[in-house]
């Protein structure tokens, strides 16, 4: 059983040692209105679309019917990033988010392997970072999920830990002040999980106050299944 996936949910190639970054508690939020559910031209319009592709799989028009879906889920998929983006924050602090696939044109998470739905990356003048990748309906959930509800099963690992974020939900945390490096995978439920990888820090509060005014809870909600 691997204990801890570095490797494979942190988006930063090494860990950089940096000065602390600053303790500025600016936090910048999408609209309120946007957490709540799609819109309702976008709801009605795939309402037509399931009514069409029903039209061509009794029409025995395979085919179409197979490219429509097909169209549906990706407009699907483009809306739940929406929703699911919304849901964190445009400015944390002194860092600043910036587009992922410019950064990672080449990234292995590109293709939506491993089960990442979503990712961001935060960043400061001094070049600090803060990644965050909400994993979804992933096998390797499961570990996580045995991992935390079972703590002799880190006993021996350094700098690794067990806690607690917004007073709910366990996650598995690594920490070292030496490599300016923090790791958090938070368990939500057995079908998700937020990994947030922080580079450059010294100081886990940085981690800490990332992780607090991250809207798991309305996470949780809408990725319910």
């Amino acid at each position: 059983m691997v204990l801890f996936q570095t490797q494979v949910y942190s988006l930063s190639d090494k860990h950089t040692k940096q000065n602390p970054v600053s303790s500025s508690n600016v936090v910048e939020m999408t609209s309120e209105q946007d957490l709540v559910k799609p819109p309702s031209r976008m709801v009605s319009e795939s309402m037509s679309d399931l009514d069409f592709i029903k039209s061509e799989i009794e029409e025995h028009q395979l085919s179409s019917a197979i490219f429509a879906l097909s169209a549906l889920i990706d407009k699907l998929r483009t809306e739940q990033n929406k929703l699911v983006e919304a849901l964190f924050p445009k400015r944390f602090q002194d860092y600043r988010y910036s587009s992922r696939d410019a950064l990672f044109p080449e990234d292995d998470f590109s293709g939506g392997n491993f089960g990442v739905i979503f990712s961001r990356r935060y960043q400061n003048d001094a070049q600090h970072t803060i990644d965050v990748n909400v994993v979804f309906s992933d096998p390797a959930i499961d570990e996580y999920v045995n991992i935390v509800k079972n703590k002799k099963l880190i006993q021996g690992l350094d700098h690794t830990r067990i806690v607690k974020v917004n007073y709910r939900y366990l996650a598995l945390q690594k920490f070292s002040q030496e490599e300016t490096y923090g790791e958090r995978n938070i368990v939500i439920n057995n079908d998700l999980m937020v990994n947030v990888v922080a580079n450059g820090m010294k100081s886990i509060s940085v981690l800490d106050d990332f992780c607090d005014v991250l809207a798991l809870r309305q996470l949780e909600k809408l990725l319910k299944q």
